[in-house]
C-alpha cells in the first residue's frame, strides 16, 4: 500500500498523539487512567483509519495486570 505524503503526515500525528496519551495514562492516578487509555484508542482508531485499517474490538475474557504484554 502506498501512502501519500499527507497520508504519512497524519499517520505520523496520530502515533506521536498515542505515544503521549499513554506515558500520561502510564504516569497518572489510576482514577484518571481510563480517561487517558480510552483517548488513546482514539487517536488509535483515527491512525488506523488514516492507514486504510478497520478495527474490531474483541471482548476480554480476563482482567490483566497492567505490566503484562501479550506479543501475537
Amino acid at each position: 500500500m502506498k501512502l501519500t505524503t499527507n497520508q504519512l503526515i497524519h499517520a505520523r500525528i496520530e502515533a506521536r498523539d498515542i505515544s503521549e496519551k499513554l506515558v500520561a495514562a502510564y504516569w497518572v492516578d489510576e482514577d484518571r487512567r481510563p480517561y487517558h487509555i480510552k483517548d488513546a484508542m482514539r487517536s488509535f482508531a483515527a491512525l488506523a483509519e488514516t492507514l486504510g485499517y478497520d478495527i474490531k474490538k474483541r471482548e476480554v475474557t480476563e482482567e490483566l495486570s497492567p505490566d503484562f504484554v501479550i506479543l501475537v
